[in-house]
């Protein structure tokens, strides 16, 4: 038995290949920020936040991610550091691949 498929359904692929797409990439949002932060970087409804912006300093630096962005397969997330932690986040990558360890030492001292 063959099923006649009317015309206007005929192009429904496309449409919603790219909704399937956006719901995977809003669900992998979600998950990666948590539903609180993700609301908190959107802003209310009535009001929602440009894009770097917050609603004022203390909801900013109440989460360690300052700055979330992800572009088809691409997910850009900004940590703030200060001058120690960041010394000791690279010594910690650096100890766990000790061959870059050299090349890194010899670049920094020559600068």
């Amino acid at each position: 038995m063959i099923w006649p498929t009317p015309m206007h359904l005929g192009d429904l692929g496309p449409s919603v290949s790219a909704f399937a797409f956006q719901h995977y990439g809003l669900v992998l949002d979600l998950l990666i920020l948590g539903l609180q932060r993700a609301s908190e970087m959107a802003g209310p409804p009535q009001l929602p936040n440009n894009f770097p912006q917050f609603r004022d300093s203390a909801t900013e630096t109440r989460h360690p991610i300052q700055l979330y962005s992800h572009y088809i397969d691409r997910i850009h997330v900004l940590f703030p550091f200060t001058a120690d932690e960041s010394r000791n986040l690279i010594q910690r990558y650096l100890s766990d691949t000790s061959a870059l360890t050299r090349s890194y030492q010899q670049q920094r001292d020559r600068i």
